[in-house]
Order: structure tokens, then sequence, then C-alpha cells
């Protein structure tokens, strides 16, 4: 009987051992890459997320602003896209300008805004950028179109990095990005939930 138990024991813990073996092939240390890509332009890629963008398309529509702005591949803009949420609740867009909808707002009002949330040039967290101030050209020509980009160096996981648009610009109010460093074909995305305004 002894020599039973011992033989099932030794049995046992050949199966279980033999199913740790060849677990891990190396232990060599191999990243993996994120592809930042999203293989559009910035305009099919604000009507491929409605559940974010959907007041952003009828803003960028009833604004009248030039749609090639958003689809043109002649040169690489940084779009700093407003979220669904810049223009709800207390401190939204809708709400700053008195209005009820996006239709209700002024169009010249709402081109203004959308051109200052374009920069003449590419800005990413993925080599253009620094923790230092970078002053950029947005496309609203005008003496209020005064723009910061830097990245944030604060010693946290979820602020490290991150995008900050006006800091240390003038009285303006910062802005963090929510997400960052999205490559379309013409371009970079950074996402705000807060309409980015310059104060002097």
């Amino acid at each position: 009987m002894k020599n039973i138990v011992l033989s099932l024991t030794a049995a046992l813990c050949c199966f279980l051992f033999s199913g740790c073996l060849g677990i891990q092939s190396s232990y060599d240390y191999e990243p993996a890459n994120i592809d930042n890509n999203v293989y559009m332009n910035t305009w099919e890629f604000i009507q491929s997320r409605p559940d974010a963008f959907s007041s952003l398309k009828r803003a960028i529509e009833h604004s009248g602003i030039d749609i090639n702005i958003y689809t043109q591949n002649d040169r690489k803009y940084t779009y700093l896209l407003l979220h669904n949420d810049a223009f709800k609740g207390a401190n939204g867009i809708l709400s700053n300008y008195g209005a009820a909808s996006i239709e209700d707002m002024d169009k010249e009002t709402l081109k203004n805004i959308l051109l200052y949330h374009t920069v003449d040039g590419y800005y990413h967290g993925l080599g253009t950028l620094n923790f230092d101030p970078t002053y950029v050209i947005t496309l609203w020509k005008s003496p209020d179109a005064f723009m910061t980009l830097r990245l944030n160096n604060k010693n946290s996981i979820e602020q490290y990095s991150r995008l900050i648009i006006n800091d240390m610009a003038g009285n303006s109010t910062p802005v963090t990005a929510i997400t960052s460093n999205i490559l379309t074909t013409n371009g970079v995305v950074h996402v705000v939930d807060t309409q980015i305004v310059y104060k002097p």
C-alpha cells in the first residue's frame, strides 16, 4: 500500500511540475510599442467618435468654418478637440455664451473658438514638447490668440507628461488635456473637456 501511495504521489508531482515548464520562454525585456496612429484624418476621427465629439461636429458644421482645416493633408496641425463635456454644464461653452443649443450660438464666435483650438504646427508629447512652455500660433488671427503648450512634470503617475495648455500664460486658467498624442494623418489630436481661453 505504501508503494502505491508513493507511486501516485510521484506521478502527481511529475504531472504538476511538467505543467510549469515552458511558461516563460525568455527573461529578456521585450517592450510593447503602442501605436498612437488612428490612420484617418482629423475630420474622419471626429466623425468616428460621436460618443466624444458629436457636439464638436455640430459646432464645426454650424459655424461655417472651412472643413478643409480638418481634412487637409498639406501640413500637420495640432488639434485641441473639444469633448462633448466642454459644451455642457454651468461652465460649458453653451452656458458661458448664453445659448440653449449649439445652433443658437453666434457663428462668428463659434468659428473663432474652433480656430483658437487649432494650432499651426505639430506639437505632441512624443518628442516635440517638453516641460518648458512652448509659444504657439493658432489659426485664429487675433491678439487674444496667444497660447502655450507644455508637458506636466508633476511627480504623479496620473499627471506626469500630460499636456497643459496656457500654463503661466497671463491670467489664463491652465487646461490639462484628458487624452493626448492621438496621431491622425494630418496632425495630432489632444482632447480637452474645457474651453481654452487666453486672458492677458
